[in-house]
């Protein structure tokens, strides 16, 4: 499995979820991350340096730095190995502008 270049991102597309790297989501140079700077500032939550994440059902799993390599490797498995690599690794690199954790039906 590999990323895609789209736009400022990398996607990893999956059957039923994808992975997106954003490497600099301070870029003000596109419109979405001038506004998410804009937004960030206004509300107190940084927006500073690459993130990771784990896309599922319109739900957004971010962790700060990236993380491609180990997501690449862990999509093959599907999206419950990927959202316990998300639980296994938020507590220390979970982003301020991540999603709640899904309902428990979703990972059984």
């Amino acid at each position: 499995m590999e990323f895609r270049k789209q736009r400022n991102n990398e996607i990893l597309e999956c059957d039923d979820f994808y992975i997106s790297y954003n490497p600099a989501t301070d870029d003000e140079s596109y419109p979405e991350g001038a506004l998410a700077n804009l937004l960030g500032n206004m509300v107190g939550l940084p927006n500073k340096g690459p993130e990771t994440a784990l896309c599922i059902d319109g739900e957004f799993y971010i962790l700060k730095g990236d993380w491609r390599q180990e997501y690449a490797l862990i999509a093959p498995q599907g999206k419950e190995a990927c959202l316990d690599f998300y639980i296994a690794h938020m507590a220390e690199h979970n982003s301020p502008w991540s999603d709640s954790l899904p309902r428990p039906a979703l990972h059984s």
